[in-house]
């Protein structure tokens, strides 16, 4: 029985969702039904389901898979130093939130590394700006010239 939903493919599909800033795995199923370009782009010849996706991002989830998604993201980071000699050269630091969906009390909360946290903004009118969930802090080293990730750490959500 051929795999009619691959995990490169979807993968491919969750970068390309970032890419087009698709904040939910429903939008971006929409945006895979809408859009022939982009399913030709990432391989999609189903288009998957959300629980597809749940089930993909519970595999990553795994220790040992976190580890080889931190190993292909440093071996492709060095392969584009390879290609731009002066990558890294001047670097940003940012924190963005990452929302866990999960059950969020009692014994059995199904993420169990997953925090409450909760970040102040003030905006330029000089308010404050609050933004409060249960999740991760994905902090990213950003390269100023090319817009590249050049480092990054997933964090629980109460750690600053």
């Amino acid at each position: 029985r051929r795999n009619k939903y691959p995990n490169r493919m979807l993968f491919a599909t969750l970068i390309a969702g970032k890419v087009y800033g698709i904040a939910t795995v429903s939008g971006l199923v929409r945006e895979l039904t809408r859009n022939p370009a982009l399913r030709q782009i990432c391989g999609v010849t189903a288009i998957p389901k959300g629980y597809h996706y749940s089930r993909f991002m519970s595999k990553l989830t795994i220790a040992e898979n976190r580890e080889l998604v931190l190993k292909v993201f440093d071996k492709a980071v060095d392969e584009l130093g390879g290609i731009l000699p002066d990558l890294g050269r001047s670097v940003a630091v940012d924190g963005t939130a990452v929302s866990s969906y999960c059950k969020q009390s009692g014994k059995d909360k199904s993420d169990k590394e997953a925090r409450w946290g909760k970040r102040r903004k003030r905006l330029e009118d000089g308010t404050e700006e609050t933004r409060s969930w249960t999740g991760y802090s994905l902090m990213l080293a950003v390269d100023t010239k090319y817009e590249i990730p050049v480092g990054c750490e997933l964090i629980p959500a109460n750690v600053n």
